[in-house]
């Protein structure tokens, strides 16, 4: 697990290993995740995660709450399934990230990155039993990674 600070690191975090880690997946599942606090700051990473991805056919995916969760389950869906081996980033909220695993919508079980960008802020706001799932939803054997930019 990582933590970043700012939304450029945070993006470059998820959006580069995937493309040195390529593998092929049956179904494909997420291979990086990026928890942002906001909806906002989740949607500045997305574009960034695009940005990055896009020239290794990486695909990314934001899901935050305000939003209909049935678009982004489908979202969620197509990305799983265009990934041709490469795998695909998605950026989240950490409520709405927890009903999409909740529902069975999206796993973690083959997440091989995980940043919760602005963790600190995330825990001010209330969503330390988010965070707490999230970790537990995530791969045990994964090193983690403390990213402290200032």
């Amino acid at each position: 697990m990582m933590m970043a600070k700012k939304a450029a690191a945070a993006a470059a975090a998820a959006a580069r290993p995937p493309s040195i880690h390529h593998r092929s997946q049956t179904p494909p599942r997420c291979d990086a995740l990026v928890c942002a606090p906001t909806r906002e700051l989740a949607i500045q990473i997305h574009a960034e995660c695009a940005r990055y991805g896009e020239p290794s056919g990486i695909d990314a995916v934001c899901v935050y709450g305000g939003a209909p969760a049935y678009e982004q389950k489908n979202a969620v869906a197509a990305a799983a399934k265009n990934t041709n081996g490469v795998g695909f980033v998605v950026v989240a909220t950490p409520g709405r990230l927890c009903d999409l695993m909740e529902q069975r919508a999206l796993a973690l079980d083959r997440c091989a990155h995980v940043v919760l960008d602005e963790a600190d802020r995330m825990l001010d706001m209330g969503f330390e039993p988010q965070a707490r799932s999230i970790s537990h939803w995530s791969p045990y054997d994964r090193v983690g990674v403390v990213n402290a930019v200032s």
